[in-house]
C-alpha cells in the first residue's frame, strides 16, 4: 500500500497477515449488499442513512481485517483530499473494495482519491502532458448498445451533454454509434489524448453495431503511449477476474501504456453513469488530474440518496509504479556526474603532484654525486603477496544468486509452497537484503495476504521478490521478468 504525497512515495507497512479467502469472502458480502440496494423494494424500505449505515459498518470491518485496529488506518485519513492513496496490488486481488474503508465516521473514497496500481510490462511511458498552448487535447467519444435501445438511448443524450461541456477547451470527436465498427475505433484510440465510452458493456467484452466486440485481447497488441485516460462508463468496465492471467479491460489499458483507467466494479444505473461523466470531464475541463476529478465527481452521487451507494463502484488505476523507476535513474545520473567530477579532480590533482616529485628528484640527481653500489648492497627481494585480488571471486557470488533466481521462475507461479520452496525464498531474500532497496516496493496488501495453507510460506514474501525482480532492483535480474519466467515455463512444459 503507497500513500502518495506529490511526488514521492512513502510506503505504509504492517505485519498482519490474513488469509486470501477472508479477503475473497468479504468482496462477495460486498456484491451482495450492492445487490440489495438494487433491489427496488429494498430501496423504498429503507431510507438513504440507514443504507449508509449498513456501508459503514462493512467498511469498519475491512479496515479492522486490513489493519487490525482502528488506529492503525488513520493514516490513510490524515492526508490531503488532493494526495490520492495508492493501493499497489496484483490482478487477483484489485477488485476488493478499498473505496468502502471507513473510520467509523467517513468512507476512505469521501475523504481522498483512491487509485489502484497495477504492475506493467510496458517500457516507454508518456513523458508530456496532453494539455499546451499550442494545441487543444482531443477526446474520443464512442457510443455502442445497439442492441439495447433505453441504453443507447442514455449514452446518445450523455454524449450531448458531454460535448456541450467541454468543447470549449476539447476537441471533441464523437462518431455514429450506429456505424462503429472495431477497425475505427482501433484507429482513433491510437491518435487520441483522452478517451470515454459510453454504452453496453461487460467484464471481458464491448459488442459493436457491426457484430464485432472489442476484447482486452484486441488492446494488449497496441501501444498507446498517446491516451493519459479512459474512461470506460458501462457496467462491469473495471471488474477483475481472480486469475492473475485472466486479462481485463484496466489491466489491458495499463500494459499497453494508458496512464489512467477508470470504470465500473460492478452493473451501475444509466442515471449515476450520466452524472458522474458530465461531472467529472467538467473537471478535467477546468485543469484538475484525473484522481482529483473522479474525486469531485464522486460526490455528485455522494449526496443523492438514490445513487450514494454507486460511489464505491467507481475504480481508478493507475501506472504510478514507473514514478520510483524514473527517480532512481535521476539518482544514478547525478552519482555518475559526482564520481566524474572526482575522477577529474583526482587525476589533476595527481598530476601536479607528480611534477613536483620530479622536480626535486631532478635537484637530488643534480647535487648529490653517485656513489658505486657494492655487490653486497643489494636490494632486498619483494616479499609475495600472501593474499589474492578479491575483485578475482567477486563475480562467484552473483553467479550463485543468478541460478537461485532461475530456480525461483516456477515457485513466483505458485500458492501452495513445499520446504524446499520455502527455503530458496529465504535464500534469496537475505541476499536481497543486502543488494536490494526494498523499502519502495513493499505491499502491505500483498504481505497480508497470510498464509494459504497451514505451514506454507507466506504469498506475501514471494510477491516482494517478483516485484524487486520485475523492477530489477538487483543487476542478476533477467530484462523482462514476467516474459522469463512465461518461456521458462513453456521450456519445462515442452522437454
Amino acid at each position: 500500500m503507497y500513500e502518495l504525497r506529490a511526488d514521492k512515495i512513502t510506503a505504509a507497512e504492517t505485519a498482519r497477515r490474513i488469509p486470501e479467502k477472508w479477503l475473497f469472502a468479504f468482496a462477495d458480502d460486498f456484491e451482495d449488499l450492492i445487490r440489495r440496494y438494487r433491489h427496488i423494494a429494498a430501496h423504498r424500505a429503507k431510507s438513504g442513512n440507514q443504507l449508509e449505515k449498513e456501508f459503514m459498518k462493512k467498511g469498519l470491518v475491512f479496515s479492522r481485517l486490513l489493519f487490525g485496529t482502528k488506529e492503525a488506518a488513520e493514516i490513510l485519513f490524515s492526508g490531503s483530499n488532493s494526495d490520492p492513496v495508492v493501493f499497489s496490488v496484483d490482478k487477483e486481488y484489485s477488485h476488493l473494495p478499498f473505496e468502502v474503508l471507513a473510520n467509523g465516521t467517513a468512507f476512505l473514497c469521501d475523504v481522498r482519491p483512491v487509485l489502484r496500481s497495477l504492475r506493467s510490462e510496458t517500457a516507454e511511458t508518456r513523458n508530456h502532458s496532453p494539455w499546451s498552448k499550442l494545441r487543444r487535447p482531443r477526446l474520443y467519444v464512442p457510443i455502442a448498445a445497439t442492441a439495447k435501445p433505453d441504453i443507447m438511448r442514455s449514452a446518445t443524450e450523455e454524449r450531448h451533454r458531454l460535448i456541450q461541456a467541454v468543447n470549449s477547451r476539447l476537441r471533441v470527436q464523437a462518431p455514429d454509434g450506429i456505424q462503429l465498427r472495431l477497425s475505427t475505433l482501433l484507429e482513433n484510440m491510437l491518435t487520441a489524448d483522452f478517451m470515454h465510452f459510453a454504452g453496453h458493456s461487460s467484464e471481458f467484452e464491448i459488442p459493436l453495431a457491426s457484430g464485432e466486440s472489442l476484447a482486452p485481447r484486441d488492446i494488449v497488441r497496441l501501444k498507446l503511449n498517446n491516451l493519459d485516460l479512459v474512461f470506460l462508463n458501462s457496467c462491469q468496465s473495471a471488474k477483475q477476474s481472480n486469475s492473475e492471467f485472466q486479462e481485463t479491460f484496466a489491466s489491458a489499458f495499463i500494459g499497453a501504456g494508458v496512464r489512467n483507467f477508470i470504470g465500473y466494479g460492478l452493473p451501475v444505473p444509466n442515471g449515476a453513469a450520466e452524472k458522474v461523466s458530465l461531472a467529472f470531464w467538467k473537471n478535467i475541463r477546468d485543469g484538475d488530474k484525473p484522481h482529483v476529478a473522479l474525486f469531485k465527481a464522486r460526490r455528485a452521487l455522494q449526496f443523492d440518496t438514490q445513487f450514494s451507494a454507486y460511489r464505491f463502484l467507481l475504480q481508478e488505476f493507475g501506472d504510478i509504479e514507473l514514478q520510483p523507476r524514473r527517480r532512481t535513474r535521476l539518482i544514478s545520473v547525478s552519482i555518475l556526474a559526482a564520481l566524474l567530477t572526482v575522477g577529474v579532480s583526482s587525476f589533476l590533482f595527481w598530476r601536479a603532484f607528480d611534477k613536483k616529485v620530479e622536480k626535486r628528484v631532478n635537484v637530488a640527481t643534480v647535487e648529490k654525486p653517485k656513489v658505486a653500489e657494492s655487490r653486497n648492497n643489494k636490494r632486498p627481494r619483494r616479499k609475495k603477496q600472501a593474499k589474492k585480488n578479491p575483485t578475482q571471486t567477486a563475480s562467484q557470488p552473483d553467479r550463485k544468486f543468478r541460478a537461485l533466481i532461475e530456480d525461483f521462475a516456477g515457485v513466483s507461479m505458485k500458492h501452495d509452497f513445499q520446504p524446499q520452496d520455502i527455503a530458496l525464498m529465504n535464500k534469496i531474500w537475505e541476499k536481497m537484503e543486502i543488494k536490494a532497496d526494498k523499502s519502495n516496493f513493499v505491499c502491505s496488501a500483498n504481505l497480508m495476504n497470510g498464509n494459504k495453507k497451514s505451514g506454507s510460506a507466506p504469498i506475501g514474501r514471494r510477491q516482494i521478490i517478483r516485484n524487486l525482480l520485475v523492477f530489477r532492483c538487483v543487476p542478476e535480474a533477467p530484462a523482462d521478468w514476467d516474459d522469463y519466467v512465461q518461456r521458462k515455463l513453456k521450456r519445462n512444459k515442452d522437454s
